[in-house]
């Protein structure tokens, strides 16, 4: 048995040598089942070969088997371990899914431990989103608590699902800024109606 991409053509002696050889020595029979493998994305036609004593017979299948592309899935961010928020704000994560022959579910999940996701278990993931479509790019992520935060990208098609881990996402305390005049600083100071006056002030924000 032979296989070839996309093409039917050529199962005979003389083109025999573009198809891909997948099992050989078959047993005859009726309704004989014989197990092949192929791992290449696309559309596969099958080419028989039989030989006897004589004669050599060929024969095409007259439909093709079509293997499926598994999804791809990445995160553009967070990425690495030291992206940081703070509490109270928002991030937007990024990400891609790719697939060339089926358009797919996503979804994300969320936790504060990157465990359990590659592995697919999804073991203590909390969905953060109902299922996107599969050109959505990015999702809006409320920061409410402080922790270290990690995402997980499920992407399925009919017949595979991939899945991709995130980088940590760092949501640290939000400290209030400050704020301190030391002018004016005499009570009930006047100035005239055509002058200038000088605020003098200090204000700071550690943390943003």
């Amino acid at each position: 048995f032979y296989a070839r991409a996309g093409s039917a053509e050529g199962c005979d002696p003389a083109g025999i040598g573009a198809w891909t050889e997948l099992a050989t020595n078959a047993p005859e029979g009726s309704a004989v089942s014989q197990s092949i493998t192929l791992s290449a994305a696309g559309s596969h036609y099958i080419c028989a070969k039989v030989v006897d004593e004589v004669s050599t017979v060929f024969a095409v299948s007259s439909s093709f088997l079509r293997v499926n592309a598994k999804p791809s899935a990445h995160f553009d961010f967070p990425t690495g371990d030291d992206d940081q928020i703070v509490k109270g704000s928002h991030a937007t994560l990024l990400f891609s899914v790719s697939d060339p022959d089926d358009n797919d579910a996503v979804r994300l999940y969320v936790k504060s431990s990157p465990g359990n996701c590659l592995d697919g278990s999804l073991t203590g993931w909390t969905p953060l989103t109902a299922d996107l479509a599969e050109s959505v790019t990015s999702s809006d992520y409320a920061a409410v608590s402080e922790a270290s935060y990690w995402f997980c990208l499920k992407a399925t098609d009919p017949l595979e699902t991939s899945f991709a881990l995130s980088g940590r996402l760092v949501v640290s305390p939000n400290v209030a800024p400050n704020l301190t005049f030391s002018s004016p600083d005499v009570a009930g100071a006047r100035i005239s109606s055509t002058s200038t006056f000088n605020l003098i002030y200090a204000a700071a924000d550690s943390d943003s």
